[in-house]
């Protein structure tokens, strides 16, 4: 079973939308993070009214020095605007998975062929009480599994999953899988999610130092930690597989 799970699951990884997806959820989960690490160097121009032009100069900033620093900043969680920064970044993440489990949803079900572009946008003004029953079983969902360590990251989108599966009307399959059955599907995603980028970091160790050092690889560095949220959807891939084998 958990093996037929795992393919189900990254069956998805065969549908274009799915990459169109992880471009919309970047912008959502990532932009933000990288924004709020750029404002660290706000002093740098002192009393000077935040403007297009100084966040242009920041960015041009990183651009000659490069994006290590900004793309640590990030990763770390060493954000500009202290508390209020933190909940911008946790209402990104949140509308991020909420925007690509809706509309990866039938394929990751395998109920159609194609994503539902549409449901993440219509479903707050034609179903007002569904959208806010999900909305809220997702938030309580998320305060809770954040709490757990080390798994609570990748425990988030697999539980994200059943609930809106469940205030959809999937509700003839058992969305509860067995306690070792359930691990086998975090660490099969963390298996994937590592194996790509243990990937990354062989093909980055052959490369030759003036490459490793360029502008290229400083740009498709930042690119490879712009699709970590995307890895992190891996265990609700599999998981979602293992229910599609009970519709």
């Amino acid at each position: 079973m958990l093996w037929n799970s795992i393919t189900a699951g990254l069956k998805i990884l065969g549908f274009w939308q799915t990459y169109i997806v992880a471009i919309g959820m970047t912008v959502i989960v990532v932009f933000p993070k990288l924004y709020l690490a750029l404002l660290k160097d706000r002093f740098m121009y002192g009393d000077v009214p935040l403007s297009p032009t100084v966040i242009w100069y920041l960015i041009r900033h990183h651009w000659v020095s490069g994006f290590d620093q900004l793309k640590d900043r990030a990763y770390k969680g060493h954000f500009a605007g202290g508390f209020k920064g933190l909940l911008v970044i946790g209402l990104a993440e949140f509308l991020g998975g909420y925007f690509a489990i809706l509309t990866l949803l039938p394929l990751m079900l395998g109920t159609g062929t194609h994503a539902n572009w549409a449901l993440p946008w219509t479903l707050p003004f034609q179903e007002t009480v569904l959208f806010l029953e999900i909305v809220g079983a997702l938030l309580l969902t998320i305060i809770i599994v954040t709490q757990v360590p080390v798994l609570g990251e990748m425990l988030i989108y697999p539980l994200s999953v059943a609930v809106i599966a469940y205030f959809l009307g999937v509700t003839n399959t058992i969305l509860v899988p067995s306690f070792w059955l359930g691990c086998g599907f975090v660490l099969a995603g963390v298996a994937v999610k590592y194996a790509v980028i243990g990937i990354d970091a062989v093909v980055v160790a052959f490369m030759p130092s003036s490459v490793v050092v360029s502008r290229f690889s400083s740009v498709t560095s930042m690119i490879f930690f712009s699709l970590l949220p995307v890895l992190n959807l891996l265990p609700a891939f599999i998981y979602a597989g293992w229910i599609s084998h009970q519709l």
